[in-house]
């Protein structure tokens, strides 16, 4: 009993790998994720709470967050933490308009899946790294939108453009023969 009743007080004052934004959000890291994916594909990477941690030369060092269906009406206070990061995923969060400053710092970030987004949307590629403020490219659309329908629509506004136009014509030659 005494020892548990140590453990308890000495728990707070052991050093931490992974900060306390790894563990704002219940759950683990989604294997269906981004950060899921990108934790499975990289050697050494370890998934510790909603973080895949690196491994080898700098351990510990957050690589990617996963805060995706965390309800997160803000970004946690705790997000500085993350900004190794080079995956983040904010996907299926009702977030309010974020400060321009929001980002400043992640300078390694490469992917970001925004808030909004469904959980198999492809994801935005940011600019260039060395940026501290990079805002990111335009997102490519979600896989489930699909392509544009050019055939479709060219089709039909062919269609109502010549129907139109024919209709037009005929009612200015009546308006030109008659004397």
């Amino acid at each position: 009993m005494a020892a548990r009743l140590l453990l308890l007080l000495l728990l707070p004052l052991l050093p931490r790998a992974a900060g306390t934004v790894c563990g704002c959000c219940p759950g683990p890291l989604g294997n269906g994720s981004a950060v899921g994916r990108y934790c499975a594909g990289r050697a050494g990477a370890e998934p510790r709470g909603r973080c895949c941690l690196a491994g080898g030369a700098q351990p510990g060092r957050i690589v990617g967050l996963d805060l995706s269906n965390c309800s997160l009406r803000s970004l946690p206070p705790g997000l500085p933490e993350a900004a190794g990061a080079i995956v983040l995923d904010l996907t299926e969060n009702p977030l309010a308009t974020l400060p321009n400053s929001s980002f400043r710092g992640f300078t390694r970030l490469q992917s970001l899946a925004p808030a909004g987004a469904a959980p198999g949307s492809r994801t935005r590629r940011t600019a260039a790294a060395g940026s501290a403020g990079a805002r990111g490219t335009p997102a490519t659309a979600p896989a489930s939108w699909g392509a544009f329908p050019v055939l479709l629509f060219g089709g039909v506004l062919g269609t109502v453009a010549a129907a139109l136009s024919l209709l037009l014509w005929s009612t200015q030659r009546r308006k030109a023969k008659t004397p």
